[in-house]
């Protein structure tokens, strides 16, 4: 990689990303220093910017941990990101006025920040002002020029939702960002919002002394910084913004669709409708809720909805022209965790079933070439640059030949084909985002490529506007065009926005003549809850579409001749030499890299940059479900030498934890009762001191690190483990084939298995490690998984997790009696339990311990009772159930099932500005296992002959019920609102023993 310095920034890129590295060093100074103007900072900032080529999907993010630094996955625009004349420049800047936003401090805080805490010590987001207010401000400052989210016309239309609903969020509601439907959008939209109300009703010197004020340390917080600078609370100022949140003016017509028209499912409240398809085989959608395709044919005998296929992050589905294929384009994510890759695949809804070519290509559609053959057209975002592509779509007797490429057309970096559709035999439409313009544009494609001869490619390209616009007024900005047939003829559909007024989404229609020349272009005029979106016009005349409402997507339909239309037109907007305007836009700089300081990037000199998390050390680390950091009196030191993020190296010093876990028992069973006790001994030991270190920059991610915890008693464990995990995403749902491989060695006062504590008592007064409880063990692991989401809310999971382990582990303080008794032939050695005294007998046991292979398994029911959820409550009993077999020692077979009784998706404030509240949920549960003396009977090995025999021969029944109280809270300040807190109490009763449990268990994911 290279390296170009700037005066505030160091460019790092690679050689596939050097034209965009050109581009940052021509202007990253020069809008920096915009920033830093429009904030009248006085901090002068460097930072690296790193820029990968490693991702399908363009992101700009800025991040001041454990130092300041941008990071750029370098792609092509998509609908959301190509709202800039140059939406590579205009997400940086977004970002370098977010970093100097961020970076405001006083005085005192900034010495702390240069000399004590680094970087990341912002008071702004630490303290102060919650995610959403902090990116709703750098949204704005993007849109200050008339780009940006905010003047696209469709970012701010789920606030007017909310307000026509009657559910507009409390500020309370959206300090985070949500984990369920609508998610981030929510508190995107209202931050921005909130700070463009600000801005307009208060002015801007106001609004620049409200992040000075944050800059400061204030007792009060969040609720001081706005009381100080405005006067009001900010609960009254955000009452002032909700009034002014405007609503659609055909706001007396709003809900005429829903009166003309109806709810195609209207016992279905439960789903997310997208990307609507109306076919000869049924209605076809993409349910981001439940991750999948659907179809219902009303000549069904089921009349239900059926699953084509499991799914996730659908961008698009194209009909093809008759009607039998289906274009499905879905994002993936790559085996490193935070890439992404595009790509297409073509479904045959007659035979139910994917074909097996596989196009690396966004917005796919079926197309027909001039001889009538099937073609895929999509756009190549592989390069930095776009292209707009044709594919052969191999069938029949050629379905197991390769595709081959049959057209290309390159386009400029800000010039993006979206949504490219058949057009005619030898032709295809498309919308081309030029800048924050939309064009409409016909292509022939037909002429052979296969002479040396440069084509004349001939674009034609228009804009659309609505009656009564002047040709000098800004067009309709369109998405999501669709080619359909209504009774034979021809028809494009889109989505609109009006621009500069206050409307939902709306849809066009073009209607075409035989030869797909346009005829007529009609709008509708009126808005209609949720907006219209997806809209397919069914041979019926009927229109379908996605309404998106407040709190979840409907599919509506309505009768075309009810619907309020008015004209349109099309302002031509000339031809085109699409080659020559290539050649043009391809030599519009006269500079290279070659004129700049290139230099070899050296990653080391990062690595004194560090960033400081107190009262927040690491108590456990874990390779599987993540290190724990726990409130303490400690801190916890982030570096990452490498600026791209592959590597994170975090040093952790703790004295003193914050009790956190607490518990009651009376009568337990003794198995029970060894996991209880092995919790308390590992809490008893409330110092630390771990080193953990990952990579990430291969497939495989690379973990290892060292913990030591300990008490003044001189009790204590330390653990050094290391390992690695590599992912392979399958197919185009949330399907994934893990395996992991780990290794650690344990030395503890405790020895691992609190069964036989009465024969292997715990240790104080520092013991040698040899004198101690020693632990080596090596465990590989495969599993298939495809649980996720299943509803609106994350109570509702559906999908199986299954897998194997095998493991080997050597209990030292076992092989040194077994050497020592063989050594003295002592087999009646009273020092050995009777499994030792087998395992001394045995030839076929060396100094392993322990060589096994266990399973284990999860299956998520996400509803037991026919229930939709109402008022937020979750009625539907989702369930799960887990069973391990010979998978842990003393355990020869374990299985639970746990139901939720009642759930709430809360998403409020449960103590007014100091708690807030995603969800609560009770369940009951029942655990069963069958469990084993490991003093008597030996741990099962597949080294033993009839080992699993002998295993069952001495097991004993043990079973549990319980119930489960979950809280999920964030904290209402700064930085702590982004960070879950969970919290369990635990009620258990064991039915054996009369005995009983009660535990309290608060966890902090950082």
């Amino acid at each position: 990689m290279s390296l170009i310095k700037t005066e505030y920034f160091d460019i790092i890129y690679s050689k596939e990303s050097k034209d965009t590295a050109l581009l940052l060093v021509q202007n990253v100074d020069r809008l920096y220093q915009k920033a830093a103007d429009a904030l009248n900072s006085q901090h002068k900032l460097r930072m690296p910017v790193i820029i990968s080529p490693d991702s399908d999907v363009l992101s700009v993010d800025y991040t001041p941990y454990p130092y300041n630094r941008i990071i750029i996955f370098d792609s092509t625009a998509d609908y959301d990101t190509a709202v800039f004349k140059d939406s590579m420049l205009g997400l940086f800047y977004r970002e370098i006025y977010k970093a100097l936003s961020q970076s405001i401090r006083s005085p005192f805080n900034q010495f702390v920040a240069k000399w004590i805490a680094g970087d990341s010590y912002q008071p702004v987001a630490l303290f102060n002002l919650p995610y959403s207010f902090i990116e709703g401000n750098a949204y704005l400052a993007e849109s200050s020029e008339g780009e940006g989210l905010l003047n696209d016309g469709y970012f701010l239309q789920l606030l007017s939702q909310a307000k026509l609903e009657g559910k507009f969020p409390q500020w309370s509601q959206v300090i985070t960002v949500r984990d369920t439907y609508p998610g981030e959008e929510l508190a995107l939209a209202a931050g921005t919002g909130f700070s463009a109300f600000l801005m307009n009703t208060y002015g801007a010197e106001k609004y620049a002394e409200l992040w000075e004020e944050s800059g400061k340390i204030n007792p009060l917080l969040t609720h001081g910084v706005f009381k100080n600078t405005y006067g009001l609370t900010l609960t009254e100022l955000w009452n002032q913004f909700e009034e002014s949140v405007p609503l659609p003016a055909s706001l007396m017509v709003l809900e005429s669709y829903e009166k003309e028209g109806e709810l195609v499912f209207p016992k279905d409240k439960d789903a997310n409708y997208e990307h609507i398809l109306i076919t000869d085989y049924g209605t076809v959608w993409y349910d981001r809720i439940r991750h999948e395709v659907d179809i219902f044919d009303e000549h069904s005998q089921l009349k239900m909805r059926q699953i084509l296929f499991l799914a996730d992050k659908i961008e698009r589905m194209a009909l093809s022209p008759d009607g039998r294929f289906i274009a499905v384009t879905n994002i993936q994510p790559r085996s490193v965790e935070g890439l992404y890759s595009v790509s297409s695949s073509i479904y045959d809804l007659k035979e139910r079933k994917f074909l097996d070519q596989k196009y690396q290509l966004r917005d796919a559609a079926i197309v027909l070439t001039e001889t009538g053959d099937y073609a895929v057209a999509g756009v190549n975002i592989k390069d930095v640059t776009p292209a707009l592509e044709i594919h052969t779509m191999p069938l029949d007797e050629k379905k197991k030949e390769k595709t081959t490429l049959i057209f290309r057309q390159d386009f400029a970096r800000n010039t993006i084909p979206f949504s490219p559709v058949y057009s005619g035999n030898g032709f295809v439409a498309y919308i081309r985002a030029e800048g924050t313009e939309r064009y409409l544009c016909r292509l022939n494609f037909g002429k052979s490529q296969n002479n040396s001869e440069e084509q004349n490619l001939i674009e034609q390209s228009w804009l659309i506007k609505a009656d009564g616009q002047k040709d000098s007024e800004p067009p309709l900005k369109i998405q999501h065009l669709s080619c359909q047939r209504r009774g034979g003829s021809p028809i494009y559909t889109f989505t609109y926005t009006q621009p500069g007024d206050s409307t939902f989404t709306r849809a066009g229609f073009i209607f075409l003549t035989d030869k797909f020349e346009p005829a007529a272009v009609r709008l509708t005029s009126t808005d209609v809850s949720g907006g219209i979106h997806y809209p397919f016009v069914s041979s019926r005349n009927e229109l379908f579409y996605s309404a998106k409402k407040y709190s979840q997507n409907q599919l509506r339909k309505v009768d075309l001749s009810a619907v309020e239309l008015e004209n349109g037109y099309l302002q031509k907007a000339g031809k085109e030499n699409l080659a020559s305007a290539n050649n043009e836009s391809g030599n519009h700089s006269q500079s290279s890299l070659s004129d700049y300081n290139v230099r070899n990037y050296n990653p080391f000199k990062y690595m004194t940059d560090l960033s400081f998390t107190p009262f927040f050390p690491i108590k456990i680390l874990d390779l599987n479900e993540g290190n724990l950091y726990w409130p303490g009196l400690g801190v916890s030191i982030e570096n990452q030498p490498d600026p791209c993020m592959n590597t994170q190296a975090v040093l952790s010093l703790g004295w003193t934890y914050l009790p956190l876990d607490f518990s009651w028992t009376k009568n337990m069973p003794s198995s029970y009762l060894a996991r209880i006790r092995s919790e308390s001994l590992n809490l008893k030991k409330d110092k630390s001191a771990a080193f953990y270190i990952e990579n990430s920059s291969t497939p495989v991610k690379i973990r290892a690190g060292a913990i030591f915890n300990f008490n003044l008693d001189g009790e204590y464990n330390f653990k050094i483990l290391a390992g690695t995990q590599w992912k392979i995403p399958l197919g185009l749902a949330l399907r994934q084939l893990i395996f992991d491989i780990q290794g650690s060695y344990t030395v503890s006062t405790d020895y691992y298995d609190q069964t036989k504590s009465d024969i292997r008592p715990g240790l104080s007064a520092w013991p040698s490690f040899r004198s101690a409880y020693e632990l080596y063990e090596i465990s590989a692991k495969v599993e298939y998984t495809n649980i996720h989401q299943y509803g609106y809310s994350t109570f509702e999971q559906r999908g199986l997790s299954v897998g194997v382990r095998s493991y080997l582990m050597w209990d030292m303080c076992e092989v040194r009696l077994l050497q020592e008794a063989r050594k003295n032939l002592a087999p009646n050695n009273s020092n050995l339990t009777n499994a030792e005294k087998k395992n001394l007998l045995s030839e076929t046991i060396s100094d392993i311990t322990q060589f096994n292979v266990g399973w284990f398994a999860t299956i998520a029911i996400p509803r037991l009772l026919p229930f939709s959820m109402k008022d937020n409550w979750i009625f539907s009993m989702p369930g799960v159930i887990n069973a391990e077999f010979v998978n842990k020692p003393g355990t020869a077979l374990e299985s639970s099932f746990k139901v939720l009784l009642i759930g709430r998706e809360i998403h409020n404030s449960v103590i007014p500005y100091v708690l807030y509240s995603r969800r609560a949920g009770l369940w009951f549960g029942y655990n069963m296992a069958l469990v084993y003396d490991t003093s008597e009977v030996r741990l099962p090995d597949i080294r033993h002959a009839d080992y699993l025999a002998e295993v069952f021969q001495g097991v004993s029944y043990t079973q549990a019920i319980y119930l489960i109280l979950n809280l999920d809270l964030n904290i209402t300040t700064g930085k702590l609102a982004t960070v879950p807190i969970n919290t369990t109490l635990t009620g258990t009763y064991y039915p054996e023993s009369h005995g009983y449990g009660i535990s309290l268990d608060v966890r902090f994911h950082l």
